[in-house]
């Protein structure tokens, strides 16, 4: 199965993908909650690109995983958080060359994550 994103068809997340990104959320979840964080699986989506009040209009992602301080949670109309604190994507052969290459470099221009 695959998805269309930014006119690119990118494969389904495997159960195998599905199953390390849940793991992480239960080993690290509590860890996170204690220490004054939210953790999110498989969303929300996360602005990358230039944000629509600057004109060019916003492009999402939506990372397997994003951590976000508790209570600094910045969130804009489109439930899209602007301020994530980290964000960590599983990489598998067929999504290996959009998470080390597109992804990588739309968050690195994140604010919060610089």
């Amino acid at each position: 199965l695959h998805y269309l994103q930014f006119a690119e068809f990118i494969e389904m997340p495997t159960p195998l993908h599905n199953k390390i990104v849940s793991r992480f959320h239960v080993r690290a979840g509590n860890l996170l909650l204690e220490a004054g964080f939210e953790i999110y699986s498989q969303g929300p989506k996360v602005l990358v690109g230039r944000p629509k009040w600057e004109g060019a209009g916003g492009s999402y992602r939506i990372p397997d995983v994003t951590v976000a301080k508790k209570y600094e949670e910045e969130w804009d109309e489109q439930g899209c958080l602007l301020n994530p604190w980290l964000i960590a994507e599983v990489a598998s052969p067929s999504t290996r060359d959009v998470d080390f290459g597109a992804k990588r470099e739309e968050y690195a221009q994140i604010d919060s994550l610089r």
